[in-house]
């Protein structure tokens, strides 16, 4: 359900490409950068990685906000399942398949 709700491309930050990474960084400073706001560079790069770190949140299964509760991430709740009350499985990858209009 949250798969199909929330369209993840991403397990965890750590599985994201470094080129992707790199690119929406690069896409990241440009827009703070034309924002055309009187910042440090030192203040630039903290809105860049809070920026790029909301990215990770939208893109990352396990980071993002579960839609049953807003309270929480999808990998607080796993680990709030881990007591027994609900079967869990480990999931590798997924794949999802789309009709073509």
């Amino acid at each position: 359900m949250q798969i199909t709700a929330m369209n993840p491309k991403y397990m965890t930050e750590e599985e994201v490409p470094e080129e992707v990474k790199t690119r929406e960084m690069s896409v990241i400073k440009e827009q703070i950068a034309n924002e055309k706001k009187d910042v440090t560079a030192e203040v630039a790069e903290k809105m860049a990685n809070g920026r790029l770190n909301k990215f990770f949140k939208e893109i990352c299964l396990l980071d993002q906000e579960y839609i049953d509760d807003s309270k929480k991430n999808v990998k607080t709740f796993l680990e709030e399942k881990q007591d027994g009350s609900i079967k869990l499985y480990k999931i590798r990858s997924w794949r999802r398949n789309r009709k073509e209009s």
